[in-house]
């Protein structure tokens, strides 16, 4: 009896340490590091004015490989507490720096019609213009952060506002998939 209740356990908590991480709820913190392209940053003295402005907005753990010229940062953050349009905010109030962020909708082409219409939802918070229609590439500017009444994650546009109804599974959504282009720091070898 005892061998039973032992393989039993050993086969749960081998199904249980295969199963799948699950994604946050809407109200549980989840940590990103997501891709900003900037513009206009010209010196060092810009990179820690920017630096310095976007560690201050809640919920920012770490800037990264923002340089004069690199033209994009890797902000980490929690996307559940802040929301993307605040981050970009502060970028703009630094100096006089835009913030872009650029993704890829590869089965645009086949769904224009019904992700153009998600898009036109959100025209009051970011522009989106399409790179490359046939690959289905866009590049999202924030616009000016409204005084708008707080979201359930905070003031202005969020991501999640066109990735949901893009990526959930239908009925919710289109069940597209949609992924953001980013940048990663390069490491070097030390010599």
């Amino acid at each position: 009896m005892r061998l039973y209740a032992t393989l039993a356990l050993l086969v749960a908590s081998t199904a249980l340490a295969q199963a799948p991480a699950k994604k946050p709820g809407p109200n549980e913190p989840s940590p990103q590091t997501r891709t900003f392209f900037i513009e206009g940053v010209k010196s060092t003295a810009d990179v820690q004015a920017i630096t310095d402005a976007v560690m201050k907005v809640k919920s920012v753990t770490k800037v990264d490989s923002l340089t004069p010229a690199s033209g994009h940062a890797n902000i980490s953050f929690d996307h559940h507490a802040v929301t993307h349009q605040q981050i970009a905010q502060a970028i703009a109030d630094a100096g006089s720096f835009k913030a872009s962020f650029r993704f890829v909708v590869p089965d645009y082409a086949a769904n224009a019609e019904k992700i153009d219409a998600i898009f036109a939802k959100v025209k009051d918070q970011v522009e989106i213009t399409a790179t490359n229609k046939d690959k289905g590439e866009f590049e999202l500017h924030f616009l000016p952060l409204k005084a708008d009444k707080p979201g359930p994650h905070g003031v202005g546009f969020n991501l999640g506002r066109i990735g949901h109804p893009i990526m959930d599974p239908p009925p919710k959504g289109l069940g597209l998939k949609m992924q953001s282009i980013s940048k990663v720091a390069r490491r070097t070898k030390a010599k």
